[in-house]
């Protein structure tokens, strides 16, 4: 069972693909759909699962609550530009245009978490502790899933 840190970083290499590849989509066809709905479910769960876990821990230590809190914000930012994009169609230029300011969101976030939380995290956290949350992580992350 991978840490915290490598399953994270596993969801976000697979949230970046996603990205990439629904960046290559056109119009209102059913691979956009698709990916767009296993982005929003993987970005949600993911999201539901680290603050339930790294982010709650973190935010136990002094040091930690400054980050748990930016994160947790980037979390709320992501989720209000899914809720705007699903109210506009999916072949219109307001759709592209929220994918863009969600593509740029998720990318920021992602990179906040590895470069910035994680370093601070790693300095808190025992590898033992990383383990166990690497393990919580994934059976939140699993039970969002299912419950969408």
């Amino acid at each position: 069972m991978p840490d915290i840190y490598s399953a994270i970083k596993q969801d976000h290499d697979s949230r970046r693909r996603i990205l990439g590849r629904l960046f290559e989509t056109l119009g209102d066809g059913a691979e956009r759909r698709e990916l767009y709905r296993a982005l929003n479910r993987e970005a949600a769960a993911g999201a539901a699962a680290i603050e339930r876990t790294l982010h709650d821990r973190l935010m136990s230590e002094p040091a930690g609550r400054k980050a748990a809190r930016h994160a947790d914000a980037a979390h709320a930012k992501i989720a209000a530009i899914f809720d705007a994009m699903d109210a506009v169609a999916f072949s219109g230029p307001e759709w592209m245009a929220g994918f863009r300011a969600l593509k740029e969101a998720l990318d920021r976030q992602m990179d906040a978490e590895e470069k910035t939380v994680f370093p601070l995290a790693q300095t808190l956290i025992s590898d033992r502790e990383a383990s166990a949350l690497g393990a919580r992580y994934e059976d939140l992350k699993s039970e969002r899933r299912h419950a969408a």
